[in-house]
C-alpha cells in the first residue's frame, strides 16, 4: 500500500496579499464603469425615443463620454425630428447624424446583402425603412 502524503498549507505569514487594482488596468476600469451615473443619460435616450424611430443599437464609451445610435425610421423627417428632440435633452450634446441609408423591404441596405434585426412592433415589413446613425456627447452631472 502507498502512502501519500497531503501538501502542507503554508503559514500564514507568507501569503502574499492580493494587488489592489490599478487606475488603468482593467479591475479599475470595471469599477469606473461601475461608478458612472448611467441612468441620467439613458433616461435622456428614452424619452427622446418614440414611433415612428425605433433604437436597434446603443454603443457607450464611459472614458470619452461618447455615445453611438442606431436605429431605423419610416422617414427622414422622423430622423432628424429625433435627432432635435435628442439635441434637446440636458444630458446630451454634439447630436450628429454620422450616416443614413434605405433599406429595402427585404431588409437588405445597398452596401449589405442582409440585415439581420430583432422583431419590431414598428412599420410593416413591406414598407421601406431608413436605417441612421448618430452620434452624441453625454454630459455627465
Amino acid at each position: 500500500m502507498s502512502v501519500r502524503s497531503r501538501p502542507t498549507a503554508k503559514p500564514a505569514g507568507m501569503l502574499r496579499p492580493l494587488p489592489r487594482p490599478r487606475p488603468n488596468s482593467n479591475g479599475g476600469r470595471a469599477r469606473a464603469e461601475l461608478d458612472t451615473p448611467w441612468l441620467p443619460m439613458l433616461q435622456a435616450i428614452e424619452s427622446a425615443t418614440h414611433d415612428p424611430v425605433y433604437l436597434v443599437a446603443l454603443d457607450l464609451d464611459p472614458s470619452t463620454g461618447t455615445l453611438r445610435l442606431e436605429g431605423e425610421a419610416s422617414t427622414f423627417d422622423a430622423i432628424l425630428a429625433y435627432l432635435q428632440a435628442l439635441d434637446a435633452q440636458p444630458a446630451l450634446t454634439a447630436v450628429t447624424l454620422v450616416s443614413h441609408a434605405e433599406i429595402a423591404p427585404g431588409g437588405a441596405t445597398p452596401t449589405s446583402p442582409a440585415i439581420v434585426s430583432l422583431p419590431r412592433t414598428g412599420p410593416a415589413p413591406q414598407e421601406a425603412l431608413l436605417r441612421f446613425s448618430a452620434s452624441a456627447q453625454w454630459r455627465r452631472p
